[in-house]
């Protein structure tokens, strides 16, 4: 029987992107910010049904009741990195004059994050939480590979992938974003509906366990 998903929950800025290059191993593929091509809940149905699946996500901590739905059984990982450095590394990109950051709207939506990111570390039963610092630590890396991939640390493939420094294009990211903000509204707003029906169902259940 095939190992259920894992999805890493991460902060910005937290070399995700390597993540996702490390933990694409043997059988098994991890995606990189594959939210952003979810256009409905199906397709996140559809995506988390694929055997030797993995994805590391920056965006989609605030759907996380979503996976508990979908996928209990689903490993997950949740990288922190201190809001006010991601907001620094943000506001040193080069956007390529795609846009620009405000560094206030910036600040909010970090912390916002962080504190989703912790949420998650303390109710998803057997969380791996790991610093963005430590990912430089091959030890670290280890037990982050054999918590996500059915496999035994490769020290030769750490050795290849780590000096290697993998970023996704913030400026295609957002050009990107523009070009189907429409479809990722819906999207959005769908999945938000889903949270709040299953929030109800357990709230209903709650109190008919109490009530008996």
């Amino acid at each position: 029987m095939d190992r259920p998903p894992f999805v890493i929950f991460a902060m910005p800025r937290s070399r995700s992107a390597w993540l996702s290059s490390f933990l694409t191993y043997g059988d098994w593929q991890c995606a990189h910010e594959e939210l952003r091509h979810v256009r409905s809940l199906a397709d996140v149905q559809s995506w988390l049904s694929m055997p030797r699946t993995g994805t590391v996500e920056t965006a989609a901590a605030p759907f996380w009741r979503l996976l508990r739905q979908f996928r209990p059984d689903a490993r997950v990982l949740v990288v922190m990195r201190p809001a006010a450095e991601v907001v620094e590394s943000f506001l040193r990109l080069d956007l390529r004059g795609e846009g620009a950051f405000d560094r206030a709207q910036l600040t909010r939506m970090t912390r916002r994050l962080e504190a989703k990111l912790w949420q998650i570390a303390e109710r998803w039963p057997g969380a791996m939480i790991c610093r963005f610092e430590d990912l430089n630590d091959e030890e670290t890396c280890r037990e982050v590979f054999e918590f996500c991939l059915p496999y035994p640390h490769d020290h030769e493939w750490f050795s290849r992938v780590s000096t290697v420094n993998i970023q996704c294009s913030m400026p295609a990211l957002m050009r990107y974003e523009r070009a189907y903000r429409a479809q990722l509204v819906l999207a959005n707003a769908e999945a938000k509906q889903a949270i709040l029906q299953g929030f109800h169902r357990w709230r209903s259940r709650s109190r008919l366990e109490l009530a008996l």
